[in-house]
């Protein structure tokens, strides 16, 4: 049987990469190991609406996974860092990661994933998990979507912005919700509070939106494992080293209280080269965690630091776009941050 324009595709990547120190970007041969770390955060079977962030229509995630899984190896974070510890990381290695913790990974997520034999590792907010508490930038696209206001004045730069339309309240929502990333924790608690006073929410517990404990433990059950991504979701550079221990102890206490067993995953809030910094590296090693994933574009190689691993995923339609794109981030030895959205 003829290989596949996929078998081909990461042929390609399994052996080159591309050399950009030249004049003239060439070819050359792969001589470490590369594995590539796939990021996804909500799955739903329908459309996704302007006030719902990141988020992969289900079709479209079935597609992408069914690709992986015939033209990958898939492993799990975890069984990944075994195998680079151990000197024996095959090729073409795919790593399925979600951030946050929505119950849509268990609804929907899940039987994806089950049909097609993929692991995946989960990183958790804890304080989201099973509290009825949504994490900040949340608690904005709820208060977004439920308002009747007809406008607000933002509270970062004083703007009044239209919410005229879904379309309005999207493009407010993301320019606060970017805006906060950039402030103090203490600025952004208060900016959040200023926000959902102005656009006259209040609010109550939600048990809809995140996974509780119990399905946590099913789907740990199912082989998903578990890692922390703080507890409150903050931006780490932002915060002081005491906030920042707080944030990476605390979760990892819950996360092993509740799953009962040790937690040695971190992925970085926001994830860019802005959002943390080697103070936080050095906080992440002395929690006892193993690796910290971002959200950096690119392909992983054997020997590249544990604690600044990359993710990335091509937000493509096309199982073929994808495809391509997938295997031609992989032969980049650097990342590429258009590739993400």
């Amino acid at each position: 049987m003829s290989p596949s324009i996929g078998d081909v595709l990461r042929g390609f990547g399994d052996r080159f990469v591309v050399d950009r120190r030249r004049v003239v970007p060439a070819l050359k041969r792969r001589r470490i190991p590369g594995f590539h770390i796939l990021i996804y955060h909500r799955v739903r079977p329908e459309l996704p609406s302007p006030l719902m962030l990141d988020t992969l229509p289900l079709e479209s995630f079935e597609r992408q996974m069914a690709y992986v899984s015939r033209h990958y190896r898939v492993l799990s974070l975890g069984q990944t860092l075994d195998a680079l510890d151990e000197g024996r990381l095959p090729t073409g290695v795919v790593c399925v990661t979600f951030d946050d913790g929505y119950r849509d990974l268990e609804d929907y997520a899940m039987p994806v994933l089950r049909r097609h034999g993929i692991p995946a590792t989960v990183f958790l907010a804890t304080a989201g998990i099973g509290t009825g508490t949504l994490l900040w930038y949340d608690r904005l696209l709820t208060a977004f979507r439920t308002t009747t206001a007809r406008r607000l004045d933002s509270p970062l730069d004083g703007r009044r912005v239209s919410l005229a339309s879904e379309t309005d309240k999207h493009h407010a929502a993301c320019r606060l919700i970017e805006g906060f990333k950039r402030v103090s924790d203490a600025d952004r608690i208060h900016g959040v509070g200023q926000v959902l006073s102005a656009l006259g929410v209040k609010e109550g517990e939600d048990r809809s939106l995140m996974l509780d404990w119990d399905a946590v433990r099913r789907m740990q059950s199912q082989g998903v494992e578990f890692g922390s991504h703080t507890e409150t979701h903050p931006i780490l550079s932002r915060q002081s080293a005491a906030e920042v221990w707080r944030e990476l102890t605390a979760s990892k206490a819950t996360l092993e209280a509740e799953c009962q067993r040790p937690a040695t995953l971190f992925a970085y809030p926001n994830g860019k080269p802005e959002d943390y910094n080697s103070s936080t590296v050095e906080a992440v090693k002395r929690a006892g965690y193993r690796c910290a994933v971002t959200s950096e574009f690119g392909t992983n190689r054997a020997g590249d630091d544990p604690y600044r691993l990359k993710r990335g995923t091509p937000w493509e339609d096309s199982v073929t776009r994808f495809g391509m794109k997938l295997a031609w981030y992989r032969m980049q030895e650097h990342a590429v941050p258009e590739a993400v959205r």
